[in-house]
């Protein structure tokens, strides 16, 4: 019965206050794991574009 009552509370509303919550309390990890990768994916574009710049080539040579 008690698996019914809480349908019949997430149906009304009950859980979002919860999950609001939880959003909350995480959203400065999510900011600053989306600082950290857009600063890792800017270093390493830029040593790509030095590579590049140095004549470097992925390709293999046989």
């Amino acid at each position: 019965m008690e698996e019914v009552e809480n349908k019949v509370l997430k149906f009304m509303g009950v859980c979002n206050d919860l999950d609001r919550a939880v959003w909350k309390c995480l959203k400065a990890e999510r900011i600053q794991r989306r600082t950290n990768n857009r600063l890792s994916g800017e270093s390493r574009r830029q040593e790509y574009y030095n590579k590049l710049k140095e004549g470097y080539s992925w390709e293999k040579d046989d």
